[in-house]
């Protein structure tokens, strides 16, 4: 079941691990780097893009001025600074602090490697009464300049048209900006970001995640997005992966992308090991990152051994959510089965059913539900009726209710003339049509209708061993014919040794012989006739015929050569002796 709130990317979950201001603090990270390094200038410059990026970031004019201050040695552009990131949020108490120490004349104290990263106080007093400005007139630094950036001004408005839910708008500014600024890393990161969620055109970003490759080859962001992009168009899933690995070589702090690796590695790898490390790195650094724990949850739920872990999962997000019916939904399942708590699942379906009146998988995952129990019949085919008429080509609503009314007595043209509409609409439903035929069959008097209809998918996917043992019941329970039944059931277990085991029948003792498992082309057909029931030639599948037919078609495997010497083994000792006899005469009249 997806759910309308339930992001299907990771971008979504950005808004709760990322603040608004998200491009410019991809560039204050950069900007710490080269003051790390030494490399003055270039950190000058990628602080002035980030405030310029974000004009109403506080933590831009804090960094920027902290910068201005302890590196540059320039104590009024500092105090502007400063005193713009106050404008902005007037309770940021560790910039209050430091503009106080510095209108004091202390440069600084060794606080003063900044806030580690949680908006908010450090325990400073508030002093009172607003910051004073040092005499001495202008700072030197145009501030109004920054604010009235005709990219920066484009950029602030992307961002608002993105928290409005305005996104095409959005994406449209975003352009813009980077028509005004090529060369804007972050922007085409932003751009490649909004297209890949919620608008859904990952070639558009895909594109903008090239571009600013292009650009920085050094940016993990981009990196990240470039990865995730080439793998939402259905791209390579290992030149995916690569991206977003360099992504985590460069900044592994980005809980993204380590998320990113672990979805790629469950969903197209089949690596659920390396995908668990991997979503476990993105909690450790992201702990409410509640779109990780989904695909944990998720993950857990794909293995067999681990239904428990994933409960445990859901249960904590309900917890934490009572209202997320996606959760409520995916909880029900486990409970269902393998969990067998039928009653706590009940409970959960119908309170999903109950929030999501529009939709038809609740209904028929309660419907399904109460089919297992008993004296639930009626409210089951009401379920289900109405799921079809939410969706009138679901076919898993379909085919429950027509194996509902099958079983129901006096219901059976019911079933029928549903699977008839329904393959109107979609003639190659293989499971339709095998269920229609089993229908048939079950009636008396239409075997060879019955038998048509086995064929008609048997033509279509002769190598469908469900089919095949569906065939083999029909002849062994309809039809009465062992041997015909007997080839079927040979035959699909040649294709699938677990599908014949499933229902093998204890009177067919050769299903227990060692059948080699066909391994490509038309599979191996066993002896057997079928001709009880009337059959066209263009009737007739790959598959069970006539002996002399087979005989003169496929070539016969050593299995068959034994079967056939079992079968015929007095003829042909009787031959063996005429041939002896004759050839004793022949030899004595040459004698003669």
């Amino acid at each position: 079941m997806k759910r309308t709130d339930r992001p299907e990317t990771p971008e979504k979950a950005r808004e709760s691990v990322r603040d608004s201001a998200r491009a410019a603090r991809a560039l204050l990270k950069e900007a710490l780097a080269h003051r790390e390094a030494g490399r003055r200038l270039e950190a000058e410059r990628t602080f002035r893009r980030a405030v310029e990026t974000a004009p109403k970031d506080e933590w831009a004019w804090a960094l920027y001025g902290a910068f201005l201050q302890e590196v540059a040695g320039r104590l009024d552009d500092a105090h502007a600074a400063y005193s713009r990131a106050l404008a902005i949020d007037p309770d940021f108490d560790w910039v209050r602090d430091r503009l106080e120490a510095l209108i004091a004349g202390d440069r600084g104290s060794e606080d003063a490697e900044g806030p580690a990263g949680q908006h908010g106080t450090r325990g400073l007093t508030d002093p009172a009464g607003a910051p004073r400005r040092p005499a001495g007139g202008d700072t030197g630094l145009d501030t109004a300049d920054f604010a009235t950036h005709p990219a920066a001004e484009r950029a602030a408005d992307a961002r608002r048209l993105e928290q409005a839910g305005r996104h095409e708008d959005a994406r449209e500014a975003w352009s813009e900006v980077v028509e005004l600024e090529p060369d804007n890393v972050t922007a085409l990161c932003d751009l490649a970001n909004l297209c890949l969620y919620p608008l859904d055109h990952p070639d558009e970003a895909l594109d903008a995640a090239e571009r600013a490759l292009e650009l920085d080859d050094t940016c993990a962001e981009a990196h990240g997005l470039y990865g995730r992009a080439l793998w939402r168009v259905g791209g390579d899933a290992h030149a995916a992966l690569a991206a977003i690995e360099r992504a985590i070589a460069l900044d592994g702090t980005d809980c993204n992308a380590h998320a990113w690796r672990g979805q790629i590695l469950h969903e197209s790898l089949d690596e659920a090991q390396a995908a668990e490390s991997a979503y476990l790195r993105a909690l450790e650094l992201a702990p409410d990152f509640s779109w990780v724990r989904e695909q944990l949850a998720l993950l857990y739920k794909s293995q067999l051994d681990r239904p428990q872990d994933a409960a445990r999962l859901f249960r904590a997000l309900l917890k934490e959510h009572p209202d997320d019916t996606w959760a409520a939904f995916e909880l029900a399942e486990l409970l269902h089965d393998p969990l067998g708590a039928s009653a706590e699942a009940e409970r959960l379906y119908r309170r999903v059913a109950a929030a999501n009146p529009n939709t038809a998988l609740p209904l028929i995952r309660l419907a399904e539900l109460l089919m297992d129990g008993e004296g639930q019949a009626a409210e089951a085919e009401a379920l289900l009726s109405r799921a079809i008429a939410l969706e009138p080509r679901n076919r898993e609503a379909v085919l429950q209710l027509a194996e509902l009314l099958a079983a129901s007595e006096g219901r059976a043209s019911d079933a029928e003339r549903l699977l008839r509409r329904h393959l109107a609409h979609t003639p190659r439903d293989a499971d339709a049509r095998l269920l229609l035929a089993d229908l048939i069959g079950a009636r008396g008097g239409r075997l060879a209708e019955a038998e048509a209809l086995y064929r008609e998918v048997l033509k279509r996917e002769p190598r469908n061993a469900h089919a095949w043992r569906r065939f083999g019941r029909f002849w062994l329970d309809r039809a009465g014919d062992t041997d015909a039944a007997e080839a079927a059931f040979l035959t699909a277990r040649s294709l699938d040794p677990d599908e014949a085991a499933e229902e093998a029948p204890a009177g067919l003792q050769r299903v227990d012989e060692p059948v080699a498992t066909a391994s490509g082309g038309t599979p191996p057909v066993h002896g057997g006739q079928t001709g009880r029931l009337e059959r066209s030639a263009s009737a007739e599948a790959p598959g069970v015929q006539r002996v002399r037919t087979q005989a003169a078609r496929e070539p016969v495997s050593g299995t068959a050569v034994v079967r056939f010497l079992d079968r015929h083994a007095i003829s042909l000792l009787l031959l063996g002796v005429i041939i002896l006899v004759v050839a004793v005469n022949a030899a004595r009249v040459l004698g003669n």
